[in-house]
């Protein structure tokens, strides 16, 4: 038996001694080097999803996937994508940033983006800002991070109750278990669900 080969068909790559069963596994570099048949994904480091589940929330309306949100995740921290190259994803190539905002005047998009992050219709004084004061001229695709970055200390709390029930149902949902423990069990994720209170993942 030469050496780096086994008896069996288990070796998934007999050019690379690397690659073999019971090899150390590396993840997210599309690379099954234990050969169980597929490559690990990597942990998202929480600080980082948190951020990009609120732009889930401004522009698409809605909580995350989690092979989504670890995809972007593991690209912003590898260094092969950045946090405004995501922006523009989100605004260019999701269908349901247009559905949300696209045929909106600019008075009906700066009360939409009040009420997705904060729950909220904007205050006289706000709105006239965004909509005809010194904040008219940010564009539309930007305002949503300019919210973020402005918002009051009440807003915040809104925003960071809302992420954290984002993040909740993003870890969770679809994964066959009755988190919210009315014998229901949990096996499908709508696309537009954000309303999931946080809840025991035990019934116990």
């Amino acid at each position: 038996q030469p050496f780096g080969y086994v008896i069996d068909n288990s070796d998934c790559e007999d050019n690379n001694g690397n690659i073999h069963p019971g090899a150390t596994e590396i993840c997210g570099d599309n690379i099954d080097q234990d050969c169980n048949g597929s490559d690990t994904v990597c942990e998202p480091d929480p600080a980082l999803a948190y951020e990009i589940q609120k732009l889930y929330i401004g522009y698409l309306g809605r909580a995350a996937d989690k092979v989504g949100l670890n995809y972007w995740v593991n690209d912003i921290a590898t260094g092969v994508m950045t946090m405004e190259q995501l922006r523009a994803n989100l605004t260019n190539e999701q269908p349901q940033y247009t559905d949300i905002y696209g045929r909106l005047t600019r008075r009906q998009l700066v009360s939409q983006i009040y009420r997705n992050l904060f729950e909220r219709e904007p205050d006289a004084g706000g709105l006239e800002y965004w909509v005809n004061g010194g904040g008219s001229t940010v564009n539309a695709d930007q305002l949503i991070v300019a919210f973020l970055n402005a918002a009051s200390t009440a807003d915040q709390l809104v925003l960071d109750n809302r992420t954290t029930e984002a993040m909740h149902y993003t870890e969770f949902c679809g994964d066959g278990v009755d988190q919210g423990c009315d014998d229901v069990a949990n096996v499908a994720c709508a696309s537009n669900h954000l309303n999931l209170s946080p809840a025991a993942a035990s019934c116990l």
